[in-house]
């Protein structure tokens, strides 16, 4: 029978033997949040298979998803659920105490959820104080290269950004029946002008939250519905199931090389 590497699926006593060998725990965290009006909100069912699939090839044990991030920026968007940053902490440092509790020493975050990654640092760096171990993260989504997703997509420079890529294409390769193509809108950001009081002249934005002020920046807090009002940025029209399995591929691949790393380290200190 195959060792199993999901811990919902093991009993006590399954868990109590793959214990002995201190194997690789893998804590994946995601986010219900909008993704454009054609793809769905649970991005967190991506980050399950892609945790899966990279504990089926290591042998590392992969916890539960937690489903809910830090998404506060879009809480507007119907759909969208959003923990304080707090919750998300304590939660994510109970999980991983129960995992040193019983010993073991090698528990790495796959962060699925960018808008968590600041958190998970502090939670990393209060475990590395009060209990001498070092934690491990990847951002399974931060590891497409703008040569790869040129690659990816036949075209150099394709944009791309939250609303379109990656989850528009890998949710067309894993859950097609789900995807509303006949929602799909091109990108609609609001004049920066519109966001500044008349006579105050146009202040260029940067992304969601910073302003261009001269040669140096600095931050407006807008929520993405005050500057991206239907969620979309980029081009919609590049997504393809296709596309979305060498997303999902390579995010798998990375995954698995750096747990093949992660465990050959030395964590407690």
């Amino acid at each position: 029978m195959p060792a199993k590497t999901q811990l919902a699926a093991m009993t006590w006593k399954e868990a109590e033997e793959a214990f002995k060998e201190n194997p690789v725990i893998i804590v994946p965290n995601a986010s219900i949040e909008q993704h454009g009006p054609q793809t769905p909100v649970g991005d967190f069912r991506v980050g399950e298979i892609v945790a899966d699939r990279i504990a089926a090839e290591t042998g590392a044990i992969v916890a539960p998803m937690l489903p809910f991030g830090y998404s506060e920026a879009f809480r507007r968007y119907p759909g969208t659920v959003t923990l304080r940053a707090e919750s998300i902490s304590n939660v994510m440092y109970d999980v991983v105490e129960n995992f040193l509790d019983n010993g073991l020493d090698h528990v790495m975050f796959l962060c699925c959820h960018h808008g968590n990654m600041s958190i998970l640092e502090q939670v990393a760096h209060r475990i590395r104080r009060e209990r001498g171990i070092v934690l491990g993260c990847l951002e399974p989504w931060r590891l497409f290269s703008p040569a790869f997703m040129a690659e990816t997509f036949g075209q150099p420079n394709p944009r791309h950004g939250h609303g379109t890529e990656p989850f528009a294409s890998m949710s067309l390769h894993l859950f097609p029946d789900d995807v509303r193509a006949d929602l799909a809108e091109p990108e609609n950001r609001i004049d920066p002008a519109a966001l500044s009081k008349p006579g105050a002249g146009d202040v260029p934005l940067r992304g969601i939250n910073q302003l261009e002020i001269g040669d140096v920046t600095g931050h407006f807090y807008l929520d993405f519905l005050d500057v991206v009002p239907n969620g979309v940025m980029g081009d919609i029209s590049l997504a393809s199931a296709e596309a979305g399995e060498k997303l999902l591929n390579r995010a798998v691949e990375m995954g698995i090389e750096y747990v093949r790393v992660f465990e050959g380290l030395e964590t407690r200190r």
